[in-house]
């Protein structure tokens, strides 16, 4: 639970920074694909946090097969 607590925090972080920079006169010539992967989460193309909770969702169901199992279903 608490790695969860850290990604979704840094999701935060990155979603405050973007909107912070997207009409700012700071800009990474050399990292185009920094500054369009920072107008996605501006604009929110790119929702890092769907596709966490997506593998996480996944993750935990598959984690709860797992303990599920007996000797006659593994």
């Amino acid at each position: 639970m608490q790695i969860i607590i850290i990604i979704i925090y840094h999701w935060e972080q990155a979603k405050t920074w973007a909107s912070k920079l997207v009409n700012s006169h700071y800009y990474l010539d050399d990292l185009q694909n920094w500054e369009d992967e920072k107008y996605r989460i501006f604009t929110s193309d790119l929702n890092y946090e769907e596709i966490i909770f997506e593998h996480l969702t996944r993750l935990y169901q598959v984690r709860e097969d797992f303990e599920n199992m007996d000797e006659n279903t593994y």
